[in-house]
């Protein structure tokens, strides 16, 4: 088991389909002062997912305006905040985040990062979800999820689904 900074994305989308329970497999779950913000305001609350994964909530501290190239400023501010807490020094965990630019970003330094569809896959993977729960899943995750999902995403992710051994 490992360490994530989870950013609103993934949180928002597994607790549309009722599939919270896919973040056990992360130790530690590390959710910054804005996402926690961002998940409150859509009616979340981050404490209950206390019951399924150790969850640490921290602070992190915005990166200076002159830090901010051109790539950095497509991030929304709970990006930037993801972003910055990922930077710590020696880190290595795995960053949560179905946003696009922040993923080119934090793949671009090196980060490992996977979205809500790579977090169901490992969940399955690692016996935390049965094949149908997997299928069930995924396919409520690209249809009945507020996750923006293009019509290209959809289809390379059946298609890996099916791969899927």
């Amino acid at each position: 088991m490992t360490e994530a900074i989870a950013d609103t994305g993934p949180i928002l989308h597994l607790h549309e389909i009722g599939r919270l329970d896919s973040l056990q497999t992360f130790q530690t779950l590390i959710v910054t002062n804005l996402v926690q913000q961002e998940l409150v305001s859509r009616e979340i609350d981050v404490n209950i997912l206390a019951p399924i994964v150790s969850l640490r909530l921290e602070s992190s501290p915005l990166p200076r305006p002159e830090v901010a190239e051109t790539k950095l400023a497509q991030l929304q501010a709970a990006d930037l905040e993801v972003l910055t807490r990922a930077g710590v020094q020696d880190w290595q965990g795995v960053v949560l985040t179905d946003d696009l630019a922040l993923r080119r970003v934090l793949e671009e330094s090196g980060a490992t990062v996977t979205g809500t569809f790579g977090i169901l896959v490992r969940a399955y993977s690692r016996g935390v979800l049965s094949r149908q729960g997997l299928d069930t899943a995924v396919e409520a995750l690209l249809e009945d999820s507020s996750l923006h999902a293009s019509k290209a995403f959809k289809i390379v992710a059946r298609r890996q689904l099916r791969e899927l051994r």
